[in-house]
């Protein structure tokens, strides 16, 4: 298993500008890959009202000062002082060199477990909470959720989707963005929060 301490790493400077592609944009926040470093970073819903993001969109983004603790269910997670602003929109094709680095391992579970969650008390934040899976992946209604079906080392797996309202589902996906969701009855889930 590839802990976050084989990826790569990601400046922590307060104050320091941040360029990001954008992977998914859901209702637990932004996945996004920093170009400078290669690394993933994920930040919370709640500064991304004001915009509207989609996939391979590139955006700059400001460290807020003062670094927040550790949260082992999203080590990958930075504070930004304000919204990202849009620069451009990179092509799937261009988007390929970042995007390959961070498929997830073949010879690994997804996010590092077995099944569909995991205890909140097994996570220690040296294990990723996102994961970019090269799977084609199906998105179908049932009983009035979402839920999102892919093929993964053999195993069907299907989890379900935490897309933002309105988010539009591409015509053609051959990539899957699963990650953990925050403890709920002392349990991490894990949701599909992108189709690239």
């Amino acid at each position: 298993m590839r802990t976050l301490v084989d990826r790569p790493r990601r400046t922590d400077e307060a104050g320091v500008e941040l360029t990001l592609m954008v992977l998914s944009v859901s209702a637990l926040g932004l996945a996004a890959v920093d170009l400078a470093s290669g690394a993933v970073v994920r930040t919370g819903s709640e500064i991304l009202d004001s915009i509207t993001l989609c996939p391979y969109d590139v955006v700059s983004a400001r460290l807020a000062a003062g670094a927040e603790p550790l949260d082992p269910t999203q080590p990958e997670a930075v504070a930004l002082a304000d919204a990202p602003v849009p620069l451009r929109r990179l092509t799937p094709r261009r988007a390929e060199r970042w995007l390959r680095p961070l498929h997830h391992p073949e010879w690994t579970h997804l996010l590092g477990f077995a099944g569909p969650s995991i205890p909140f008390w097994q996570l220690d934040g040296t294990r990723p909470s996102v994961a970019v899976v090269p799977a084609r992946a199906t998105v179908r209604l049932d009983d009035g959720l979402l839920r999102c079906r892919f093929l993964w080392r053999t195993l069907v797996h299907d989890l379900p989707v935490a897309f933002r309202r309105g988010t539009p589902l591409p015509n053609e996906a051959g990539r899957v963005v699963v990650a953990l969701t925050p403890p709920f009855e002392g349990h991490c889930h894990k949701v599909v929060t992108g189709l690239l």
